[in-house]
């Protein structure tokens, strides 16, 4: 046996898991993922495999199979925990109830103020009911905390929050590093449509045109399952080509 890397492993491993644990809350991952990293021999290594993984579609129908309301109503009922109270609000405004929803979301805070994944649910309820304010301060925090929370979708939750509230520079900027951060072809997407929309047609044609050229030269498995957001792209350049309005 290779002692030096029995030793080397010894210490490196504990490392790896509070990677893997650090970025599984900064993501804002399935809350069962901790468990598996904390308490499963090599699950650190099996969470990144899951992550990074180019196709992850066996892993994501499983994680697909959502329990419904009134499994997780009864489950709260019985145990209301944070985690419940948490996963509740979550199922409530995927069936629209947001102001249900935003109630757990508020009683949630109240007993962590950290819980990420109670605050992005609250910025996005807070859109639904138009209250553009406390939606951009809720989602700004959650930003701040991991910029990549749920494959970005909450930082692109408050460039839309702040674009609501008329304040169109601002989330153009959020966009702009947003797309510096993850340059992805649907990011220049909704990049494009906010500088259209500031008026800045002519940068806005040039960056989705050059995106899907860049997307066009990609590897593969980046451009496996791109076709929509291929097609969007190519849509909004035709109509910033045009001059006209991009659509929503």
């Amino acid at each position: 046996m290779n002692y030096d890397f029995v030793g080397w492993l010894y210490y490196v491993a504990p490392l790896l898991k509070v990677a893997a644990a650090i970025h599984a809350i900064r993501s804002g991952a399935v809350y069962y993922w901790i468990w598996i990293i904390v308490f499963v021999p090599f699950g650190e290594l099996v969470y990144f495999g899951f992550q990074f993984a180019p196709q992850r579609s066996a892993g994501a129908r499983f994680a697909a199979k959502k329990r419904g309301v009134r499994e997780l109503r009864y489950s709260y009922e019985q145990n209301p925990s944070l985690q419940n109270e948490v996963a509740l609000a979550d199922r409530l405004a995927e069936a629209g109830e947001h102001a249900e929803a935003s109630a757990l979301y508020v009683r949630a805070l109240g007993r962590d103020a950290q819980n990420l994944r109670a605050r992005y649910g609250l910025g996005l309820c807070q859109i639904e009911a138009h209250d553009y304010a406390s939606a951009v301060d809720n989602l700004r925090v959650v930003v701040d905390a991991g910029r990549g929370y749920e494959e970005y979708r909450a930082w692109r939750a408050l460039a839309r929050a702040l674009s609501a509230q008329g304040r169109t520079d601002e989330a153009v900027s959020e966009l702009e590093k947003m797309f510096a951060a993850s340059p992805r072809l649907a990011h220049a997407v909704e990049l494009g449509r906010a500088l259209a929309t500031a008026g800045r047609t002519d940068e806005a044609r040039r960056l989705v045109e050059r995106a899907i050229e860049d997307h066009e030269h990609a590897p593969r498995h980046v451009r496996r399952g791109s076709r929509p957001v291929v097609r969007k792209a190519r849509e909004l350049s035709s109509q910033l080509t045009r001059g006209g309005a991009p659509a929503s």
